[in-house]
């Protein structure tokens, strides 16, 4: 497993040294092996002249990921994605969401999600992916629990998600509706361990997701690799089935033995 594991990064470093020039000037040569696959952050791409360093070629980008939180991006670069890789981020979001409500391919439910003037942006590519399975979806904007209460009422959703990190999350909100809390990478400080959740970066976008009843967040594997970086025990993500904007053993601030793959 683990062997198949390092073929599948191998074979996505040797694909983005071919056909970029950020990874080209990274690797310096072809890597033959895993060990000359570093494992990088976001700091390293400040290295490149721009974005199309970064990229397979300018005409498969087909759209942009806005970051979770506005002007609160650590990567430097504009998130692009071509349309295989937009169609796996949605895969990954639906996975979770499915996953966490245990709801089946032709089951339709009605979302409301919980934003703010920060997280917006981000929120309306959650409401794509949730509208694009014909999935009923609306966004409120948080104000106080007064107010979030009237909007339940008046909503009647079957699942709120939580994407505001400004929102203090009462018994009275998860006594009174399916609850499911975005919690971004950068801001840990505002997870709640009470309640289903997913897991985001502004790389990735959703990334994994962790249900009440597991320990660990789980995550789909046919997109993205996770494994650990040595040197920090952080996870270090791979997007082995990119074809325009590559991510080798990109290292993001979550502990890797927090995250498995689905089963």
């Amino acid at each position: 497993m683990l062997t198949n594991h390092n073929s599948l990064i191998l074979s996505a470093a040797k694909r983005a040294f071919s056909t970029t020039q950020f990874y080209e000037s990274l690797y310096q040569k072809d890597p033959k092996d895993i060990e000359a696959v570093p494992h990088i952050r976001a700091s390293f791409f400040h290295q490149c002249n721009g974005l199309l360093d970064c990229i397979v070629d300018r005409e498969l980008v087909c759209g942009t990921l806005p970051p979770f939180l506005r002007h609160g991006q650590e990567y430097p670069l504009t998130i692009t994605e071509s349309e295989k890789e937009m169609d796996l981020r949605h895969r990954r979001i639906m996975n979770s969401v499915k996953s966490i409500l245990e709801i089946g391919k032709n089951d339709r439910c009605n979302f409301l999600i919980l934003s703010d003037e920060l997280t917006g942006p981000y929120c309306g590519e959650i409401l794509s992916s949730l509208a694009w399975e014909h999935h009923h979806a609306s966004v409120c904007y948080w104000f106080n629990e007064e107010q979030l209460i009237n909007d339940l009422d008046s909503f009647k959703p079957d699942c709120l998600i939580i994407a505001s990190p400004l929102v203090p999350i009462s018994g009275v909100i998860l006594n009174k509706v399916k609850c499911i809390q975005i919690q971004h990478i950068s801001n840990m400080s505002n997870w709640n361990a009470n309640i289903d959740a997913l897991l985001v970066s502004d790389e990735f976008s959703v990334f994994a997701h962790r249900k009440l009843s597991q320990q660990k967040y789980q995550y789909l594997s046919e997109s993205i690799l996770i494994e650990n970086d040595p040197v920090s025990n952080f996870a270090s993500i791979t997007t082995h089935n990119f074809d325009c904007h590559p991510f080798i053993r990109y290292t993001v601030n979550v502990c890797a033995n927090k995250l498995e793959p689905c089963l």
